[in-house]
């Protein structure tokens, strides 16, 4: 009897030239909760802006709400520029995809880090949003685009790692 390794890569089977005509499995969740991810964030600025325009925030709590919405940057770049390539069926979108993982990452790690530096002088009050979040997203869909036959079937070419 042949052993399989409980930590290898499970096998597809039945996996024929062009049978992931559409976007399946773990690929339509990512692309899902990217459109979720756009959507909420382009409400809370729209909020924020709304509050801003209406004055609604006290004077102490407008900065604060800048901030927050500085920081929401990242994930707006990142969620646009994917949804954007997405559906492109070519063999260097996987690519791509994770160089834009690794830019939110930086870009993220380098708000954190301006956030974090308001907060100890004094400037906001509020301690800035983690970024191990961040680098646990980045872990598990950076190893899902290297290693993913659907991936590599649905964009034409092998998984990239």
């Amino acid at each position: 009897m042949e052993e399989e390794s409980v930590y290898a890569t499970p096998k597809a089977e039945g996996l024929a030239d062009g049978e992931y005509q559409t976007i399946g499995g773990w690929l339509r969740f990512y692309q899902v909760i990217n459109w979720i991810s756009l959507i909420l964030i382009i409400l809370v600025l729209l909020m924020t802006a709304s509050f801003m325009i209406l004055n609604l925030y006290a004077e102490n709590e407008l900065f604060e709400a800048m901030i927050t919405s500085i920081e929401l940057i990242p994930d707006l770049v990142l969620t646009f520029m994917t949804l954007r390539i997405l559906k492109i069926r070519e063999k260097d979108i996987p690519t791509r995809i994770v160089q834009y993982l690794s830019y939110y990452v930086g870009a993220s790690l380098l708000m954190y880090g301006f956030v974090y530096y308001l907060f100890k002088t004094g400037v906001v009050v509020e301690k800035p949003i983690g970024f191990w979040g961040t680098v646990i997203y980045f872990a598990i869909w950076n190893s899902y685009f290297k290693k993913s036959e659907r991936v590599g079937v649905y964009y034409g070419g092998k998984a990239i790692g």
